[in-house]
């Protein structure tokens, strides 16, 4: 199904993994296959629809595998060579981890186990930054340029969107993401208008973000879309990062700042 990348090789790994399962046991190819899984996944899942639902179902079938295996060794972990403390427990007896001390920049963690052992665990990372960095493997470059960023209410400021391909070859499914700034709001005229010029083959409104999707891009070809956001709340405002990337390989993005733009009375 068009698959790239690590949507792809997730897709793959579930697929072996499903199979280990069907002995009915946790073995160590089984763990690991499940430890590949669970690090590809991002905010938006584990890669594409497809890929997701195939990640979805092995850990399913790990769970229920795992449900009637006895795990009895314990684990040790470090934070940046500091332990951790594993006392802390939900209603269940699973471990939380809270408020650990996170540095700028790099971090260390590490657990053990008893070469001996499997114990099952899943260790997420959440985190926040105005500009993501880019991914040099993204095959979408993404440029967004405001031409005003001071407006009064009722006021609009032209926002100009250029999306390019850089790929020798044809690419399916880019999507790009702009975010919108509080108070202001695309007009949907002009958004009925892109698609009926053939500008874009369909768009959405997700959430703080105005979301631009092409069935295809040709080899190095470049879509050029002009949009106004109309000011209708005053403040001083900056969208969330704006993105372009492959459906079928969001793990590679182009990002660009926030539009900041203000509206006034």
């Amino acid at each position: 199904m068009q698959s790239y990348g690590k949507s792809m090789n997730t897709e793959i790994v579930s697929l072996y993994a499903m199979a280990l399962l069907k002995e009915k046991q946790i073995t160590k190819d089984a763990s690991e296959a499940l430890d590949y899984i669970q690090s590809s996944k991002t905010t938006y899942g584990f890669g594409s629809t497809q890929a997701t639902a195939l990640a979805l179902k092995a850990i399913t079938e790990f769970t229920k595998v795992s449900i009637s295996t006895t795990f009895s060794a314990t684990a040790t972990m470090k934070l940046n060579d500091q332990p951790i403390d594993l006392t802390q427990k939900d209603n269940n007896g699973n471990v939380i981890l809270k408020n650990l001390k996170i540095n700028s920049g790099k971090n260390n963690f590490d657990i053990k186990i008893d070469e001996q052992s499997l114990i099952p665990y899943l260790f997420y990372v959440q985190y926040q930054t105005f500009t993501p960095n880019n991914s040099k493997d993204c095959k979408i470059a993404l440029k967004t340029k405001s031409l005003v960023n001071k407006i009064k209410i009722s006021e609009t400021a032209r926002v100009e969107i250029e999306v390019q391909n850089k790929d020798k070859r044809q690419v399916s499914n880019p999507i790009s993401r702009i975010g919108i700034p509080g108070g202001l709001t695309p007009e949907p005229w002009q958004l009925k208008e892109l698609v009926e010029k053939n500008v874009i083959d369909y768009y959405e409104i997700f959430g703080n973000e105005l979301v631009f999707y092409f069935r295809k891009l040709d080899a190095n070809e470049i879509r050029k879309i002009n949009i106004d956001f109309k000011g209708i709340v005053p403040g001083n405002y900056k969208g969330v990062a704006s993105s372009a990337y492959l459906y079928y390989e969001n793990e590679h993005k182009n990002w660009n700042s926030g539009i900041q733009i203000e509206v006034v009375p």
